[in-house]
């Protein structure tokens, strides 16, 4: 079943969970920025977590359905209506063919758009155009949904790991999101921890924190090098990737530190309840 982007203003992709299968050959994960919350979606309309949703980056645009769908969003500070009628985040909503869906970013970096069936075609960061076709619903489904809604956090915290051989003070201060961050890594203006460290270079994975010579902090994306030079200083628990996939430029992030045990914890509780049953 088809749909197409009559307008589109940004960047939309279809994303799936991403995968470490290619890893050691320089192919960097991928899938989804924020994994936990498209598993959730797939959750919602009962599709396997693996499918595949609509990843959306900074857009406004309209998003024709040609056949009846069923469809769920999630993300923070967007605006989703169709027929007039505003469409809630992490809940289902049934569209009938020919329904189009009005789609605005107020302030969010990104979100996510699941289908009943889920969207097909390879999982690709390729930005999709206007009026190019994308199909949906061929993906298998499992008997039940995992839940009826969920929410986004809001905070503005994100929690880490930190690295036994740095002790950079990252915690003391507020950091604010530059202009050149994307899914390769999301990248602060403050410039505080020069150095002269020189590392061959070793393995890195999304959500490592990376101090550069001159002192910028550069956070890895799923689209990040699978190696890298730079000394890394802790690494950010997956559990709050649905608030490093929205660092919108000059937003204001802190950092706080836990120990591994409290980030399997954390991730442990997020997912209960929403693993798709097969």
């Amino acid at each position: 079943m088809p749909a197409r982007f009559l307008d589109i203003y940004g960047h939309a992709s279809i994303q799936g969970l991403g995968s470490f299968e290619r890893y050691s050959l320089g192919v960097p994960f991928g899938g989804a920025f924020d994994a936990i919350t498209a598993a959730k979606l797939n959750g919602l309309l009962g599709n396997l977590e693996d499918s595949k949703v609509l990843e959306l980056a900074m857009v406004s645009c309209t998003l024709e359905f040609d056949d009846p769908a069923e469809i769920a969003w999630g993300g923070t500070n967007y605006l989703l209506s169709c027929n007039q009628k505003s469409i809630p985040a992490g809940h289902v909503v049934v569209l009938r063919g020919g329904d189009q869906v009005q789609i605005k970013s107020n302030d969010c970096m990104r979100i996510w758009i699941a289908v009943k069936g889920g969207f097909d075609g390879p999982a690709l960061t390729k930005r999709i155009l206007a009026n190019e076709q994308i199909n949906y619903g061929s993906s298998a489904t499992t008997r039940s949904a995992t839940a009826t809604s969920f929410e986004v956090p809001k905070t503005k915290v994100l929690r880490f790991i930190p690295s036994a051989n740095y002790q950079w003070e990252i915690c003391d201060f507020n950091w604010t999101v530059s202009m050149l961050s994307d899914r390769v890594g999301v990248r602060f203006n403050e410039l505080r921890f020069p150095h002269n460290i020189d590392l061959p270079s070793a393995p890195s994975c999304p959500g490592a924190i990376q101090v550069t010579p001159g002192g910028e902090i550069i956070i890895s994306g799923p689209d990040g090098p699978t190696t890298g030079g730079y000394p890394i200083i802790g690494a950010v628990v997956s559990a709050d990737f649905s608030l490093f996939a929205q660092a919108y430029p000059e937003g204001v992030f802190r950092f706080d530190a836990i120990s591994l045990e409290a980030a399997n914890s954390i991730k442990f509780e997020l997912e209960r309840g929403f693993r798709v049953r097969t």
